[in-house]
């Protein structure tokens, strides 16, 4: 199992390590309001890439959550629903 898990890793975040060159070009076109949440601590994707998504994105809004790592929807759930309601909310 173990080296399933791994040979899926690599699938998914190598060469180049989750970056997709074309990405920045097609979120450009994207135009509806987008919320970009982000925890913190998160060791697997760096939170400067979030920041590129905003950079890139129209129209978007970057949300880092303290004391949180990937996966914040098991990490801080009240934290993440309350974050998306408040952003349907607004608009």
């Amino acid at each position: 199992m173990w080296d399933i898990c791994r040979e899926m890793s690599f699938r998914i975040a190598w060469k180049p390590y989750m970056y997709s060159q074309t990405l920045p070009h097609l979120l450009r076109t994207m135009p509806a309001p987008t919320l970009v949440v982000w925890g913190e601590d998160d060791k697997v994707v760096p939170q400067s890439a979030g920041k590129r998504y905003v950079e890139v994105l129209p129209n978007a809004k970057l949300e880092v959550v303290k004391s949180c790592g990937h996966c914040i929807d098991m990490e801080q759930p009240e934290t993440l629903a309350k974050l998306i309601t408040n952003f349907i909310g607004r608009e």
